[in-house]
């Protein structure tokens, strides 16, 4: 949920800690909502240049769907480095994610072949970037 919940009575603001409460919950809500941008906007239609797309609508190498397996990210390594690059991060929802786990160990830390695969809920699919 993004949004805060409606307009906050004077009487919700005395109370211990409130001010602290609701700056930690529009912080939040403006954290998700830029972070939406980042991923996820939409590429702009010509003439028009702006907003920037997002990083999942840019022309990126797709690894695909990842599977049970994960053979996504797999896929995804090897078509950047295979174009001269060298894979620093996977982009992959945290459901994509979740999927594949049943399969192998779920490390502390998000990676494959020592690549980190950063989760984030804007890059709501079952493909990986």
């Amino acid at each position: 949920m993004d949004a805060l919940p409606g307009p906050v009575s004077r009487e919700i603001l005395a109370q211990p800690d409130a001010a602290q409460l609701l700056n930690a919950a529009v912080r939040k809500a403006m954290t998700r909502k830029a972070n939406r941008a980042y991923l996820a906007q939409v590429a702009p239609v010509a003439p028009a240049t702006r907003p920037p797309a997002g990083i999942i609508n840019q022309t990126i190498t797709d690894g695909g769907a990842l599977g049970s397996e994960l053979d996504g990210l797999v896929d995804a390594i090897a078509a950047i480095e295979d174009a001269g690059g060298t894979a620093t991060n996977i982009l992959a929802s945290p459901s994509a994610w979740a999927a594949g786990a049943s399969s192998r160990p779920q490390p502390a830390q998000h990676s494959h072949w020592s690549v980190p695969v950063p989760m984030h809920p804007s890059a709501n699919c079952s493909r990986c970037w």
